[in-house]
């Protein structure tokens, strides 16, 4: 399948459900284009401009839009945690756990390839933390 030359912010919203976090939506009920309007935002925001239609360097606005993503489900899954009662024990933190992992990686990604001299976002590096902060 060949790399998209554009994206609508529906497209873009798509490529963070879909392809980016793709089963770990569906278990966090992320399930509508909707639930991802504002990080759609983020990243066009991340490129350096304000409007989807104005990002031109497409590999950029995709690492950017996976940022945004698993940012989008690091908000949603921050309720879960670890917890025993009655001799029953629940482990719902390695999902928040996992989308962590998922996130720093996506961020160190994020920062190589807007860094590699493509794109615009290579001026909005110095607010873009390379390593989460959330501490259970």
């Amino acid at each position: 399948m060949p790399l998209p030359t554009a994206y609508t912010d529906d497209t873009l919203a798509a490529y963070m459900r879909d392809a980016v976090l793709q089963s770990t939506a569906r278990v966090l009920g992320l399930t509508t284009l909707d639930s991802f309007a504002e990080a759609v935002n983020n990243a066009v925001l991340a490129c350096g401009q304000s409007e989807i239609a104005a990002c031109s360097d497409i590999p950029v606005l995709r690492a950017w839009a996976a940022v945004a993503a698993w940012e989008v489900a690091q908000a949603q899954a921050a309720g879960d945690y670890a917890y025993s009662a009655d001799g029953a024990s629940w482990q719902r933190q390695q999902v928040f756990d996992h989308i962590k992992d998922m996130l720093d990686r996506a961020r160190a990604a994020a920062v190589l390839i807007a860094g590699s001299g493509g794109g615009t976002a290579a001026g909005s590096l110095s607010s873009v933390a390379l390593n989460n902060q959330a501490v259970w």
